[in-house]
């Protein structure tokens, strides 16, 4: 079986197949003309394959293609080669020669007025080759595409399409669907499903509307409708003014939340107000007046998002650059408006307050790598089901601890009663045996917060007094004190032994006298005259004792004068300090309190009083089982200390309100202390708004599968961007795809074959082909749609004009298959575009004067104009063109 055979008859099957489902005739009774009757010509199900056929065009074209396709619902006339090199002619050459066919043939039918589609809307018959090639022999095409381009206008006339055929005359299924994309199969299918526009715009007139005047604008009965206007003559105030009265707002304008709509909107040189003047096929005309506010009638459809009727470069730009989350929510709300989404957007913001007030640690915990954007729902809670179970484990009931357990720990000390709390929450609790435990710890970090800044200043300076201690030893000879304290010391001990001394003499004198015999005076008072003897002989032995005392201290001091001068260095280096001072000692005392609750043996004596005494008597003193001047004597009480600042440090956060330079915190930057019971409540709100959020994540998802799959959306979406596309045999499909991403619905674009993000990939013209696309499958299934239109500003940015009349071409069958009262307004200020949808499109044209409003007048005014020239009449049936010569 040679390969055109067998190529054929795998063809015919799957044209027969779905999603073409094309009827199959035989060569024999080849007819042109679709003998089906007008109710299915509404439906466009006229199209038929027949296989080997020959047939003359005009008495001027014979052609036999392998396969004949003819869609008369669409007017399309596909031909199909099967194209194989050959020694008489090679396969550029071939390729060339059908090119060249289609392309006459194109002419052929044009010029003879063949017409197809709808009697509503007749469509000139377009030509469709379908070149079928072996795939190693498919790169020759490159030069065959690349000469036509370049030397002719063929493709400009006609579309050119590609088939490979693998061995064993095989082909995939994707292929296949782009090949034959003009047959737009699931576009039939969705737009079919959608219902009619029960009224649609039909009258328009704007007064003082930035431009001075009236300007009017009637449009005629027909599904596509083409204006035109120069920069500056009005077409954005009329998208504008449609946008106003239909939502009551205006996007660009409700940036300025304090925003005068009328004076922006109204002619600066007018004293009268900005009016809209509207009316549809049903019902009479209703004006509208611009106020300070918008308008002063309820709009048509208040709230209904612009970009669900209107497409112009700024959608384009953020559905192509956007992220994948804000396309979903634009689509969603552009598209798919229900109560669905609303419901979503009101549980994500209740479930973004929530997450909100979960403790830092858990929302890192959730997602190490954004922990503060919404998370998915799903995630939250299945972190946070335990708040509901009946008992709670030990790694949960951490959960609730205002700071964590190390640092309560630490606090244990100071608060004896954190210690307490924090062993009625060990183990697994009840949810009441939990909320007991939470209260009697909140209570007990409660007493620590209210005096948490002296503590944390005592903390860190006993630090930096151990540290400068953390050697200090008693040593005999050391200078211990300031020269002035030593002197004022050694002075004192001075005049104390000079009056011990007279003192004891006295004793001595008195106690030697009454051992005598003698006794006091009877008159007067006698005074230390009176002392008994033996208490005179104890005074005495107590003031001998305190005199060879205070002799010791003042020989000491008076050698610390002499290795000391008045400078305070001992030998010429520096001494560290031996005296604390009032606030040091207050600060040991306080500190000293907590650590005596871990030491064994109590303390007799305040903390910061021992070293104190320890410094002046040069003297080791004990505190506690905490020798002062022995052998690393402070490393205990440093490494308490140590334990404790960090939990201090913690509390200290949610107090402070300014930096240390004194600037203050930004709101976000400030820590908010939950008690342990706040903590609880806020995992309980939070895990009721995720649940309620997932449920409605999970009805989004769902309905966007809907809207994607069951709908056929991505299958219309893609064989309508290849219809668009010239070459389209060389571009990747592209797909939708729904997710759930960072606790969002998302859709992304995605190239079919390498799965890669369709804006990496493709160029601005390609992506605004697919929104356009986008916007003509979507936009007729919008029932909300007051105006019955889809309104395309300017569509054709950054496109060629080979890619403009492609578009234009796919925009006239696309337009065939609306439902029945929607219309297609496009906007241009090309006349090149304007003449290239024109020649393809069977749409009325409209002109906007130039700078009409300004100025001029004219005897019917300064409103669009509709263009005089009328549409070629159908001057021969298709069968009158074209006959079979079997």
């Amino acid at each position: 079986m040679s390969l055109t055979t067998d190529v054929c008859l795998k063809l015919v099957s799957a044209l027969k197949a779905a999603p073409f489902e094309l009827p199959w005739r035989p060569r024999q009774g080849l007819e042109f003309e679709s003998s089906a009757g007008p109710e299915q010509r509404l439906t466009l199900l006229n199209a038929w394959v027949c296989e080997g056929p020959t047939f003359r065009v005009a008495d001027e074209l014979d052609l036999t293609p392998d396969l004949l396709i003819l869609d008369h619902g669409l007017g399309t006339v596909g031909l199909v080669h099967i194209v194989e090199p050959l020694t008489e002619e090679s396969l550029v050459d071939q390729a060339k020669r059908h090119i060249d066919q289609a392309t006459f043939l194109r002419h052929l039918l044009f010029t003879h007025g063949a017409k197809g589609g709808l009697e509503s809307f007749p469509l000139d018959y377009t030509v469709e080759s379908v070149l079928v090639v072996r795939e190693a022999n498919a790169n020759e095409m490159v030069d065959v595409v690349r000469e036509v381009a370049t030397k002719t206008r063929f493709l400009h006339a006609t579309g050119l399409n590609l088939l490979r055929v693998r061995a064993e005359s095989e082909f995939t299924a994707s292929e296949l669907r782009r090949a034959f994309a003009w047959l737009l199969p699931a576009t039939r299918q969705r737009l079919s499903d959608c219902r009619r526009a029960p009224a649609r715009l039909k009258h328009l007139e704007l007064g003082n509307y930035r431009l001075p005047g009236r300007r009017s604008w009637d449009l005629v009965a027909n599904r596509v409708h083409l204006l035109y206007g120069a920069n500056g003559t009005g077409k954005s105030s009329i998208a504008e003014a449609l946008e106003l009265v239909v939502t009551g707002s205006v996007e660009r304008i409700t940036t300025d939340p304090n925003a005068d709509y009328a004076a922006i909107i109204r002619n600066s040189g007018s004293k009268e107000a900005a009016t809209v003047e509207l009316s549809l096929t049903d019902q009479s005309p209703k004006t509208f007046e611009v106020t300070k506010e918008g308008i002063e009638k309820a709009a048509m459809r208040k709230g209904l998002p612009v970009s669900a009727f209107r497409l112009n470069q700024t959608v384009m730009d953020q559905l192509i650059r956007t992220t994948a989350q804000q396309r979903a929510r634009m689509l969603t709300r552009a598209f798919f408006p229900d109560t669905d989404y609303r419901d979503l957007e009101t549980a994500q913001d209740a479930f973004n307050l929530a997450y909100g007030e979960l403790p830092p640690e858990m929302r890192k915990e959730i997602n190490p790598t954004k922990p503060e954007p919404s998370e998915p729902p799903e995630a939250v809670v299945k972190r946070l089901d335990w708040v509901e179970a009946s008992s709670i484990l030990p790694e949960r009931i951490a959960d609730c601890f205002p700071l964590p357990r190390d640092h309560l720990q630490a606090l244990g000390p100071v608060v004896p009663e954190i210690t307490d709390a924090l062993r009625t929450l060990d183990g697994t609790l009840s949810r009441s045996a939990l909320e007991a435990g939470l209260k009697q710890l909140d209570e007990a970090v409660g007493r620590v917060r209210t005096s948490v800044r002296p503590y944390r200043q005592a903390v860190v300076r006993c630090l930096a007094v151990l540290a400068q201690l953390d050697e200090w030893a008693p040593e005999p000879g050391e200078v211990r004190l300031e020269y002035s304290d030593l002197l004022r010391r050694w002075t004192e001990r001075l005049a104390l032994s000079d009056l011990l001394k007279k003192h004891l003499e006295i004793s001595k004198t008195l106690r030697d006298a009454q051992a005598a015999g003698w006794t006091p005076s009877e008159h007067g008072s006698p005074g230390v005259l009176a002392k008994f003897p033996d208490l005179l002989g104890t005074n005495v032995a107590g003031l001998r004792q305190a005199l060879d005392e205070c002799k010791q201290e003042l020989e000491d001091f008076f050698g610390q004068l002499q290795s000391s001068g008045p400078s305070g260095s001992v030998g010429g280096g520096p001494r560290s300090p031996v005296r604390l001072s009032t606030d040091d000692i207050a600060n040991l005392n306080l500190v000293g309190a907590w650590l005596a609750r871990q030491d064994p043996t109590t303390p007799r004596e305040p903390f910061g009083d021992t070293i104190q005494d320890a410094l002046t008597a040069n003297a080791s003193k004990v505190y506690g089982t905490v020798t002062i001047g022995g052998q690393g004597w402070t490393k205990r009480p440093v490494e308490f200390l140590t334990s404790l600042q960090p939990a201090l440090d913690a509390l200290l956060a949610f107090e402070r309100t300014a930096d240390p330079d004194g600037a203050p915190h930004r709101a976000a930057e400030v820590p908010v202390y939950r008690s342990g019971l706040e903590r609880l409540q806020a995992f309980q709100a939070t895990l009721e708004s995720a649940r309620k959020a997932d449920t409605a994540y999970r009805q989004v998802e769902a309905k966007l599968v809907d809207r994607l799959m069951k709908q056929r959306l991505n299958e219309a979406l893609d064989e309508v961007i290849a219809f668009f596309t010239p070459a389209r045999w060389a571009y990747e499909g592209l797909v939708m795809n729904h997710k759930l991403r960072d606790g969002k619905v998302s859709i992304e674009l995605m190239t079919t074959q390498t799965d890669s993000q369709a804006d990496m990939r493709l160029n601005t013209a390609e992506l605004n082909v697919l929104v356009l696309a986008l916007y003509l499958l979507c936009g007729p299934t919008i029932d909300d749609n007051p105006l019955g239109t889809v309104i395309l500003d300017d569509p054709l940015q950054n496109m060629d004009e080979l890619t403009s009349a492609t578009v234009a071409r796919g925009v006239s069958k696309v337009a065939s298959l609306l439902p029945e009262g929607w219309q297609l307004l496009f906007m241009f200020h090309s006349d090149e575009d304007l003449e290239t949808f024109h020649r393809e499109v069977p749409g009325s044209v409209y002109h906007l004067p130039w700078l009409g409003p300004i100025g001029a007048t004219r005897p019917n005014g300064d409103g669009v104009q509709s263009d005089t020239r009328a549409q070629r009449p159908a001057t021969k049936p298709l069968d009158k063109v074209a006959k079979s010569l079997d």
